[in-house]
C-alpha cells in the first residue's frame, strides 16, 4: 500500500512529477520495501512504518528525477493536471 501510495502522492500533491519519475520512484521503493523485509534483523523496522518509508522514498526520489528528466525532455506539465494550484 506504502509504494502505491506514494506514487498517487507524487503525482497528485505535485506539479513537478512525470512518468519517469513515478517508475522510478515505484521501483525503487519496492525493492526497498523487499530489502527492509528479508535483509533487516527481524524486529528492526516496525510493520507499522512501512507504508510511511515507501511513500517518503517515493517523494524523495520521484521529485529529482521528475525534474531531471523534465530538463532533458523540454516538457511542459499540463495546466489542471493535479489539484496543486499557484
Amino acid at each position: 500500500l506504502g509504494v502505491l501510495g506514494g506514487t498517487f502522492a507524487l503525482g497528485t500533491f505535485t506539479k513537478i512529477a512525470n512518468a519517469k519519475g513515478a517508475y522510478v520512484a515505484f521501483f525503487v521503493a519496492a525493492i526497498t520495501m523487499v530489502c527492509i523485509k528479508y535483509m533487516a534483523p527481524a524486529g528492526a523496522v516496525s510493520i507499522w512504518s512501512y507504508s510511511i518509508i515507501s511513500i517518503a522514498i517515493s517523494l524523495v526520489v520521484g521529485i529529482p528525477v521528475s525534474i531531471i528528466t523534465r530538463k532533458m525532455d523540454d516538457s511542459k506539465p499540463v495546466a489542471d493536471s493535479t489539484i496543486y494550484h499557484n
